[in-house]
């Protein structure tokens, strides 16, 4: 059997496992099993599509097809373009041109989903009564002012078609449409539940590959671009130390970038945890004829608990409840099994974040657990709470052969790969030796500076792995400052929310503090990687959450538009 088709099996067994467990009512998960059942159709189809079409073109139609099909009646576009991206790998194709064009752009799934769902959800909503008119924000702003100077400092360098299309037409599918669609229309907090159960779910698949990954040596994604046949410069075997660990990547193509998106979906499932700790009434899956005292006598109690409980309760952990309302007779205890699925839903994040072996987004997670510790009530206790158990996690890690070996691979502390702190440390240093060269308005041509050669890697390429450094080299302070301005912005939009609300146990409260996390734990990942493949598609939809949300408390959070319908504006 061929290597894709072996991987297909597997990846469908790992992740129809955690699509079953998240549909269990036990899970606690507040959006209803259908919901969960669409986003793994959505899943399962894409897969499928990907390691069974047997080449990218054909794949590329049918996941056309599969997306107008499941777009029909969906009320929130971002879960489907969120999913979709998570899926598969972001593979990248030309566009053969005509009329003496070589090309018209390169296609990959990701822009395929903004054609065919972000699309017509920004024709609906810029017509909506309810939405925002794009412009009328600061972030808004700030944004249209950065992809407008890439536009015309690209003009005088590049041919007129490359920057129409370079700086115009990608820029609008890959940034504009995420951040509109991800402000726009997650209006209220059902719709923002949705969102974060969507990236949790497709996360816990993620996580759930990349432990295998690294267990067994195997990257299951790896085989499909030579099933697909596309030349593909990402989803390659990297190890990590003398032991050659191998860094997983799933989907995402690389191992940061499986970090980043575990760090992300951490700080969302952080806002499903009221709802998800709710003990709920259950009924009992256990039959009436196989209690304990039936097997006791034959096989004794040790066995009956090994052997008949716990499978029991695994199972009445998936098995929806039976539970009758308005029958009170029949109305069992509540149970507290929900906040054991959240434990362990945060604890397969975690999982997926440490077989990245990716230190960037280690240092992202810990920013980030400390502003969501420290911006909701008792803020003291918390910190405490998380210096003392850091305290004991060192010790217990400087107790074991394994938690050394895990400390030697912390930045700045360990000495493992230690080239990379070091090519990072020359990467600012040359790359600031060009910026001050053109320290406005940057240089479209930053990277073919002699002074940059430098900085050459043995595969033959310059890698910046900065984000910031890169907006800098192409686009000067000036592009610097309207970058990072629009994600300063949506987190002071999203503090002066908090600041707003009384209730600091409130869902909305919570929220806010989850999105504030992900916005600070996503600005120092970010030093660490270039904006490549998924990171930057989730990092501007992450702003479009922050001003979103920081509307939602403006209006309201019950505002009744959650859909693409609805009364509409002249325009």
């Amino acid at each position: 059997m061929p290597e894709h088709l072996r991987a297909l099996l597997v990846v469908l067994v790992l992740g129809t496992a955690v699509f079953l467990a998240a549909a269990a009512q036990r899970a606690g998960l507040p959006v209803p099993p259908e919901e969960i059942a669409r986003r793994r159709n959505l899943w399962l189809a894409t897969t499928l599509a990907a390691f069974l079409s047997g080449q990218v073109w054909v794949f590329f139609g049918l996941l056309a097809l599969i997306l107008l099909w499941f777009r029909r009646g969906d009320r929130n576009p971002l879960v489907l373009f969120l999913v979709v991206i998570l899926s598969v790998p972001p593979y990248r194709v030309e566009i053969p041109g005509f009329l003496g064009l070589n090309y018209l752009f390169f296609l990959d799934p990701p822009r395929l989903v903004a054609l065919c769902v972000l699309l017509p959800a920004w024709l609906v909503l810029r017509t909506h009564a309810n939405s925002e008119p794009f412009g009328r924000l600061w972030p808004d702003r700030l944004l249209l002012a950065y992809l407008a100077l890439n536009f015309v400092t690209q003009i005088g360098p590049d041919s007129v078609t490359n920057t129409l299309r370079e700086g115009a037409f990608l820029p609008f599918l890959d940034v504009f449409l995420p951040y509109y669609v991800a402000s726009r229309s997650v209006r209220n907090l059902q719709a923002f539940r949705e969102v974060a159960v969507a990236m949790g779910v497709m996360c816990m698949v993620l996580a759930v590959i990349a432990a295998f990954e690294s267990m067994r040596g195997w990257l299951l994604f790896h085989a499909l671009r030579y099933a697909l046949d596309v030349d593909w410069a990402y989803s390659n075997y990297l190890g990590r130390g003398a032991g050659g660990w191998l860094r997983a990547q799933a989907s995402t193509g690389h191992s940061i970038a499986l970090g980043y998106l575990m760090v992300i979906s951490l700080c969302l499932l952080a806002f499903l945890r009221p709802a998800m700790s709710q003990p709920r009434v259950v009924r009992s899956t256990l039959p009436a004829t196989m209690s304990s005292s039936t097997f006791g006598g034959r096989f004794g109690p040790a066995l009956v608990g090994v052997f008949i409980a716990l499978p029991l309760a695994l199972l009445s952990f998936v098995r929806p409840s039976s539970y009758v309302p308005g029958r009170p007779a029949l109305a069992p205890k509540p149970t507290s099994l929900p906040s054991m699925a959240w434990r362990l839903a945060a604890l397969t994040l975690c999982v997926g974040l440490v077989a990245s072996l990716s230190r960037g987004p280690w240092l992202g997670a810990v920013v980030a657990l400390a502003v969501f510790a420290l911006t909701g009530p008792d803020r003291l206790t918390r910190a405490a709470k998380i210096g003392a158990g850091a305290v004991v996690a060192v010790a217990v890690m400087l107790s074991t052969g394994v938690g050394r070996q895990f400390i030697d691979l912390l930045p700045f502390i360990g000495t493992v790969d230690s080239f990379n702190v070091t090519y990072r440390q020359r990467l600012f240093d040359v790359s600031m030796q060009v910026f001050w060269q053109h320290p406005v308005f940057g240089s479209f041509h930053a990277k073919l500076n002699p002074t940059m050669e430098s900085l050459r890697q043995g595969e033959g390429i310059i890698d910046i792995v900065n984000t910031y450094l890169a907006v800098a080299l192409r686009s000067g302070a000036v592009g610097l400052a309207l970058f990072t301005g629009v994600f300063v912005l949506a987190i002071a939009g999203v503090v002066r929310s908090l600041r707003s609300i009384r209730d600091g146990d409130s869902d909305l409260h919570v929220l806010g503090r989850a999105l504030l996390a992900a916005l600070a734990g996503m600005m120092v990942i970010i030093v660490t990687v270039s904006p490549i493949l998924a990171i930057p598609l989730v990092f501007w939809s992450l702003a479009g959450l922050g001003v979103g949300y920081a509307q939602m408390v403006r209006r309201g959070p019950h505002d009744p538009f959650a859909s693409a319908s609805g009364p509409r504006r002249r325009s």
